[in-house]
């Protein structure tokens, strides 16, 4: 997100380096003051910069300033609620009926009902509450706050033919802002119930052939934790992402008396066959 306003450059320069920018030649003048200094006293512990910004706010200037909320996080982080099926109308093939491993009727599909969506937020707060694969500690506390995070783009279920249930989900957005939204990134969940029965291959197979035929031209996953080996095996493995990245001492998991590795992991969109899903499909 990206406020522009027209106020003192002293503001700005009291501001953490990252909140720094150089000035818009263009920039509407609004009265958005209020929520621009809510935003920042949420994300910041620096009291000292936050008074220093209450203080500082009468100062004018004609000179628009900008200041990148987004800076803070990726594209993938935000995003406002939606009902995951942004361009979803293009990929002719959803529903996609296929088979797990072991013989269950399941369709690939994007949510289709308010209880679909409790599920699904359900199944993120339990993965938060375990605290091994995702970098989150605080729960979402209502449908609202989940849309807008899981379901501001493209998102998707594997459910249960026979029985209706939700076995998994996953979403399809961008990873960073402007030049960089060709670049997608997605977020994978199975119910515990499911797990180690193809759900996740079945969800990441799918995950690649969505992202390409939404346009994007390459995959980027952000924080990928060695000890969560079901998922380094996956990406790297199964299903032949690069690992780019190492970020050590990125995650304080539970269960863990150190802090985390996490694998970056790409893959090039461009190379991926057209007809990638189905020919997976065949194969099984």
């Amino acid at each position: 997100m990206i406020f522009a306003m027209s106020k003192s450059f002293a503001i700005a320069k009291r501001l953490p380096k990252q909140f720094q920018a150089r000035p818009l030649r263009e920039a509407s003048t609004i009265k958005y003051e209020s929520l621009l200094l809510a935003c920042y006293i949420r994300m910041s512990r620096n009291k000292r910069v936050v008074r220093s910004m209450q203080n500082n706010f009468g100062a004018t200037t004609t000179q628009p300033v900008c200041i990148n909320i987004a800076s803070m996080s990726t594209a993938a982080y935000g995003g406002e609620p939606g009902d995951g099926t942004k361009g979803v109308k293009s990929l002719t093939y959803i529903p996609y009926s296929t088979k797990l491993p072991d013989g269950t009727d399941v369709a690939l599909d994007t949510f289709r009902s308010e209880e679909e969506y409790q599920v699904g937020m359900d199944l993120m707060n339990l993965i938060i509450r375990e605290g091994r694969t995702w970098p989150f500690e605080k729960e979402f506390e209502n449908l609202e706050s989940y849309k807008g995070y899981f379901l501001s783009h493209a998102a998707f279920v594997v459910r249960d033919v026979q029985q209706n249930i939700v076995l998994g989900c996953f979403y399809v957005k961008p990873n960073f802002p402007g030049r960089c939204s060709h670049i997608c990134n997605g977020g994978f969940i199975t119910s515990p119930s499911y797990r180690n029965r193809g759900v996740a291959t079945l969800m990441g197979s799918a995950f690649l052939q969505i992202a390409k035929d939404l346009q994007y031209k390459s995959a980027y996953f952000n924080l990928v934790f060695k000890s969560n080996t079901a998922s380094v095996y996956l990406w790297e493995k199964k299903l032949g992402f690069q690992r780019v990245a190492i970020l050590e001492k990125a995650g304080r998991l539970k269960g863990l008396d150190h802090l985390d590795t996490a694998y970056g992991y790409r893959f090039d969109l461009e190379t991926l066959d057209r007809n990638y899903l189905f020919q997976t499909k065949s194969k099984k």
